[in-house]
């Protein structure tokens, strides 16, 4: 949330406001940062020390993200879960699509694909249709129109296209992700 919004809470009768994300946790540059949050005109702050929503493995991967140096990391109360995260080399688009296509066709679970640009979403979105014309198959992008993210449903089995910008906080049984090496 902008940093703007503490003080209209508060200006409005708000006497709490829980905020449940940090500031790695953003698509857009109108946001406070923990300093904001922090110094807004309300109670002192009560840090969660305990994350009780991702497992040991999410967590590692978002522990080398977190920026903050006001606050750590949160302690990972969740057991292990999961395979162990692999790297998959692959050279083209086709060899991601029969990875993804043999995991759903076993697995049968809501798999994630996250890529670097939209008309890459697109390109990966047409190909897998063609592969699993039965499954479900979306994609979203900053393209797509307001509103047609509450198409998507990430709990049913199937695949999910998006880009990195648009992929936070969203859960999924399996997720590949392409182009690590240009991050």
């Amino acid at each position: 949330m902008p940093s703007a919004f503490y003080a209209w809470a508060v200006r409005f009768g708000a006497k709490n406001v829980s905020v449940f994300a940090d500031e790695d946790q953003t698509t857009l540059p109108q946001r406070a940062s923990i300093e904001e949050i922090c110094a807004a005109p309300m109670p002192e702050p009560i840090r969660l020390s305990e994350n009780h929503r991702n497992t040991q493995e999410i967590a590692r991967v978002a522990e080398h993200f977190h920026k903050s140096r006001t606050l750590p990391p949160a302690i990972v109360r969740r057991p292990r879960s999961g395979n162990i995260p692999t790297v998959e080399k692959v050279k083209t688009w086709s060899e991601v699509v029969t990875l993804v296509k043999n995991r759903l066709k076993n697995r049968g679970e809501s798999i994630g694909v996250i890529v670097r640009l939209a008309d890459e979403a697109e390109t990966l979105k047409s190909m897998l249709q063609k592969e699993l014309p039965s499954s479900r198959i979306d994609a979203y992008t900053s393209k797509n129109k307001s509103g047609s993210e509450k198409n998507i449903q990430l709990m049913t089995p199937g695949v999910t296209v998006l880009t990195g910008e648009s992929a936070i906080g969203l859960e999924f049984e399996t997720v590949y992700l392409q182009d690590l090496g240009k991050v």
